[in-house]
């Protein structure tokens, strides 16, 4: 079965991780998604991160033109007129700049649904400023963990994060559109969408900022290192789970010595210490079928390259690693929709030539509008060279 986007047609006018996720997430779900690409440059992550630019961007399609040159921008207004959906991550002002803003888009296309993705918004005091993950963590008190560390987020929470939110905010106007017939314009900031995924268990800091937040200073929850030199990761948070960890380590006095993760916390130091140390007396092949025998929360902690080898994984069918990309299917099993493989990245303006030629371009024309810089288009010979992602 198709997806359930099939047929729904995207602008991608963004690059690097958060729009390319959110569209990766609408083309995984069915919907044709267009990358329209800077003719110098393109998307900046085919030069910076090129396997995770695949990832991101396989199953897409590219044409390449020039927005700030008239002729480019007319190409780029006949592609709206037949869109869905478009999706912006410029500087808030760009787009009205270049004349391809929300109101200056509706009236050639009243059902189109507009989607501006920026660090801070359209409005606030810092809507000007730039930014990465790491700025909009910092803002919304996601880096601050305690009094004595502030660290970045392995894990780019708010890029990620606006991009899920923006498709699914995207999906829901989709399907609102069905009755009533009306486009939408959607403003959505990465911090707003960090916040929205890293406050709710940041309350009690929140309302109460002098005591400790409980899982950052709660022995048995954490990553421990085992005799094998392989860490594992417990989630001993519960009292239920603390009592499975503590006969798991022939210390079951401890179950009645500190009963609540209050108590635990107040002696967190010592107590992670010791599990520290008695977690380092066994492989962790031993660790982990004794905690799970015991019913405690464990895992593994794999480096990446392991980790689409473990037989969970492996079950879930959730990514494939081929001998030169890794594949990323939809992470919900739909039980009316098998999610097909997805095409491979495109070359920067691959499909440029077959779009203008649709709109009436001649090869000779599209030639000159080359060498102009208005458009870019990937030969045949750069569209097979499979893995080659240099821009120029």
């Amino acid at each position: 079965m198709e997806g359930p986007l099939k047929g729904v047609r995207v602008l991608d006018l963004t690059r690097l991780l958060p729009g390319p996720f959110a569209t990766l997430l609408l083309n995984r779900l069915g919907a044709d998604v267009l990358k329209v690409e800077d003719p110098k440059h393109g998307d900046y992550l085919r030069e910076l991160a090129p396997d995770s630019f695949e990832v991101l961007n396989a199953g897409k399609t590219s044409i390449s033109i020039d927005l700030k040159q008239s002729e480019g921008r007319d190409f780029f207004l006949r592609l709206v007129e037949r869109a869905d959906v478009l999706i912006e991550s410029f500087r808030p002002g760009v787009a009205s700049r270049l004349s391809i803003d929300y109101q200056s888009l509706k009236p050639r296309n009243p059902a189109l649904i507009y989607a501006s993705l920026s660090g801070y918004g359209q409005t606030g005091p810092l809507c000007d400023w730039p930014g990465h993950d790491l700025n909009y963590l910092g803002l919304i008190g996601g880096l601050d963990f305690s009094e004595e560390t502030v660290l970045p987020n392995p894990l780019p929470v708010a890029d990620e994060s606006s991009g899920i939110l923006m498709a699914l905010t995207i999906a829901s106007l989709l399907f609102r559109r069905r009755s009533s017939g009306e486009g939408a314009y959607v403003d959505l900031s990465m911090s707003d969408a960090a916040a929205f995924f890293a406050l709710p268990m940041r309350a009690q800091q929140i309302l109460h900022p002098q005591q400790h937040e409980v899982l950052g200073t709660l022995p048995g929850y954490g990553t421990y290192l085992c005799a094998d030199g392989l860490w594992m990761s417990v989630g001993a948070i519960e009292d239920k789970f603390w009592r499975g960890l503590c006969e798991s380590l022939d210390h079951p006095e401890w179950v009645e010595q500190y009963p609540s993760a209050f108590i635990r916390s107040k002696n967190s130091k010592w107590l992670d210490n010791q599990l520290r140390e008695m977690l380092l007396q066994r492989r962790r092949e031993e660790w982990l079928a004794l905690l799970v025998r015991n019913d405690v929360p464990v895992a593994p902690v794999h480096p990446p390259r392991e980790a689409i080898s473990d037989s969970q994984i492996q079950a879930r069918c959730l990514i494939k690693a081929q001998a030169d990309r890794v594949l990323f299917y939809f992470p919900a099993l739909v039980s009316t929709w098998v999610p097909q493989e997805p095409a491979r990245a495109p070359e920067l303006g691959e499909q440029t030539e077959e779009l203008l030629s649709q709109m009436g371009v001649s090869k000779e024309r599209l030639k000159q509008l080359e060498a102009a810089g208005i458009v870019r288009s990937a030969s045949p010979s750069t569209s097979a060279m499979k893995g080659d992602d240099s821009v120029g």
